[in-house]
């Protein structure tokens, strides 16, 4: 969750282009320039020579982009959209690294009352910014991941809508063969809403599915010792039409794990365990040129395919955007989360995080936007072996057409 706030683009500046394309069809390409100072590339790991934790260098980025959107009359839209990002180190070549990343979206609201929704991203990266599972962070990995998420429902005069979902996800990694971070994940849900206030609904979902590790050979577990689990959640809350003052999802749940085997590849058992969990993000448009942000999130992740280990994220997220004299956006940003791990031999491990940015965005030209930028990453664990503290600074040059 923590990772990314430097260089995530502010609203502003994706609402730019629109200028070719036909009616309710738009091409908009982008062409990104960013230079960034990163004074511990590494994170703590990935050096030969203990003694050389903490490595800086300079890294640029060359990032075009292109997206292709189509508007339904009011009724929703589709859009198609890829992104690359070329990073060249240099003075550690050895860690220069390409991301590719493809998007799809579509969502639709007929008038009969028809929804439907899928969001769908494809991404073939070797970055070095590690996986949800904390695996690789700061070490140059290839792999690639494609989520999945789809919907589709009926609004029954806008006062109740049924919803039924299909959600995936999967990742492989390519560095070493049988990795046991390469893992599948599907669930299937029910959800209803009703609306509460004009623009506000509420509303309870149930989901059910399963993840496999697909990958064993270069590790001890096997089919029968592998940390293959069927999960059970119930989420209720609030949330927000896209136009009103507040926007979002306010989402807490409940979450079941049953594991498909009794004990790891150590011997070590496999516990079924249940949590609270959380998934909320929303935004307050405060005034004509203040928007706020806020996202807690509570995330049970696993380690890996052969182990009976486990831990549990919990994270908060507020960002502050302010446009100042029309051409120059301010954004201010901190994020703090807290790992606590669940080992067989112990629960002592626990993590915490935090991170702080400020950018300023100055656009001289509807088209062209330059930002600097600066931000602040450390990690403290009571493993020392894994705590390292980060500083970056950026510059980009933004083109929008």
């Amino acid at each position: 969750m923590l990772a990314g706030l430097l260089i995530l683009p502010t609203a502003h500046v994706t609402a730019q282009g629109g200028r070719i394309g036909t009616g309710k069809f738009k091409v908009i390409p982008r062409l990104t320039i960013r230079e960034v100072h990163d004074d511990n590339i590494y994170r703590g790991n990935g050096t030969n020579n203990a003694g050389e934790r903490e490595v800086s260098d300079w890294i640029t980025h060359v990032i075009p982009a292109i997206g292709l959107h189509y508007r339904f009359r009011q009724r929703g839209g589709l859009s198609l959209g890829f992104e690359g990002n070329h990073a060249h180190y240099c003075e550690n070549h050895a860690n220069d690294w390409d991301a590719h990343k493809a998007v799809f979206n579509l969502g639709y609201q007929a008038p009969g009352g028809l929804i439907l929704g899928i969001n769908n991203i494809h991404t073939e990266t070797e970055d070095p910014y590690g996986s949800p599972e904390q695996y690789g962070i700061g070490l140059k990995a290839e792999r690639w991941t494609h989520a999945f998420m789809g919907k589709i429902g009926y609004d029954f005069g806008n006062r109740l809508k049924i919803l039924f979902f299909c959600n995936s996800y999967e990742q492989e990694y390519y560095h070493f063969e049988g990795s046991p971070y390469n893992y599948f994940s599907g669930e299937l849900g029910f959800g209803l809403e009703t609306r509460v206030l004009p623009k506000t609904s509420a509303f309870v979902r149930y989901h059910f599915g399963h993840r496999d590790y697909f990958s064993h050979y270069a590790t001890p577990a096997d089919e029968f010792t592998d940390s293959d689990f069927r999960r059970f959640r119930v989420n209720a809350g609030l949330t927000w039409d896209t136009g009103a003052k507040v926007t979002g999802e306010l989402n807490f749940g409940h979450q079941w794990i049953y594991y498909d085997n009794d004990i790891d590849a150590w011997w070590n058992e496999y516990p079924d365990r249940n949590t609270w969990i959380a998934s909320t993000n929303v935004a307050f448009q405060a005034g004509p040129n203040t928007m706020l942000a806020l996202t807690f999130e509570r995330i049970p992740r696993e380690a890996r395919c052969d182990r009976s280990e486990y831990f549990v994220e919990t994270g908060l997220e507020m960002s502050l955007e302010q446009v100042i004299r029309r051409k120059t956006t301010l954004t201010v940003g901190g994020a703090c989360s807290h790992d606590r791990f669940y080992l067989p031999a112990n629960n002592a491990r626990k993590d915490d995080n935090y991170m702080a940015n400020i950018r300023l965005d100055y656009r001289p030209r509807d088209w062209l936007t330059a930002a600097l930028g600066y931000s602040y990453g450390r990690k403290d664990s009571n493993y020392a072996a894994n705590d390292y503290t980060d500083n970056r600074f950026m510059i980009s040059l933004s083109a929008v057409y």
